[in-house]
């Protein structure tokens, strides 16, 4: 590495990379640099060596990005899932809900009609043929014998 920062160091200082102040780079050539000029073959060597580290940072920053990438996706597709949860269970209580006050309707309507019977003056058979299955057939009895 120190090697491959020696030649960086002259190319920071000719303007070939960009966004290093001036006077980082200076500090740079005083602690790296022991002032000599390289040769070509000592340059090329560090420019291998300089990019293979700009390709193993390349991918260790590709594998940080997918690892946040996938993070987010998780987390939206987890929140996504519990909302569509929480709008299930919405709607089964609403539907639970409006059951029940179908079957309050239905069994306030059928008393209705069995309140009908009674005060018509039919008699107890009739009641128990014809609403037999709603299970009230006794109450209705024992109110047409209070009536009687």
């Amino acid at each position: 590495l120190r090697m491959a920062m020696r030649s960086v160091i002259p190319r920071a200082l000719t303007g070939e990379v960009q966004g290093i102040p001036r006077s980082a780079v200076s500090a740079l050539v005083r602690r790296l640099s022991d002032g000599r000029v390289l040769s070509e073959e000592e340059r090329a060597a560090e420019n291998v060596y300089i990019k293979a580290f700009i390709r193993i940072f390349m991918y260790i920053y590709t594998y940080i990005w997918c690892i946040f990438i996938i993070n987010h996706f998780l987390l939206l597709y987890v929140c996504t899932q519990k909302m569509e949860k929480e709008r299930q269970e919405k709607q089964n209580l609403q539907a639970e809900k409006e059951k029940a006050e179908k079957d309050k309707a239905d069994k306030v309507s059928n008393l209705t009609w069995v309140s009908s019977f009674l005060l018509t003056g039919r008699s107890t058979r009739l009641i128990r043929r014809s609403i037999g299955d709603f299970g009230i057939s006794l109450e209705l009895a024992l109110a047409d014998r209070t009536l009687d």
